[in-house]
């Protein structure tokens, strides 16, 4: 055994995004993992209780652009359910708010303009948190191995 972690169970994940475009893109990225389960796409956070209540999900994909404050509810996910993984969808110009997201504890931080493998990836990490992650690169496979990101003080 080469030590990747193989993807034996499904990992369900909620998107949270008022973007439409970027809740179909993300739909069809994952679309290609079977081990993904998407659910509880949200155009907004308003319903967040009721999905994470209903659908129960792994993972809560949160975009910088939702409109809600993002910290506040990388919070109250960690309230409701602390075993929720939460990873924020960020661009370059939201440095403010990816800082908040940290200090709220965010689970992972994915930019936008990045390839959909380091989401897919990010993704893989935080559903079998440790261990290593296949990420395919090119035409073939390539070891990338992902370790927790280390508490920064915010003060």
């Amino acid at each position: 055994m080469s030590g990747i972690v193989e993807i034996k169970t499904t990992t369900v994940v909620a998107i949270v995004t008022n973007n439409y475009l970027l809740r179909l893109g993300l739909q069809k990225i994952v679309d290609d993992e079977k081990w993904i389960q998407l659910v509880g796409q949200s155009v907004h956070a308003g319903n967040l209780d009721e999905i994470l209540t209903r659908e129960q999900p792994h993972i809560v994909i949160l975009d910088t652009e939702i409109g809600a404050t993002t910290p506040e509810l990388i919070q109250k996910i960690k309230k409701m359910a602390s075993g929720i993984k939460t990873i924020l969808l960020s661009g370059f110009d939201d440095s403010e708010c990816t800082r908040q997201a940290f200090a709220a504890g965010v689970h992972g931080i994915v930019l936008k303009m990045q390839p959909s493998a380091v989401l897919i990836a990010t993704i893989k990490h935080l559903a079998h948190a440790g261990g290593e992650v296949a990420l395919s690169i090119g035409s073939g496979p390539a070891q990338l191995k992902l370790s927790p990101a280390p508490v920064i003080p915010t003060s």
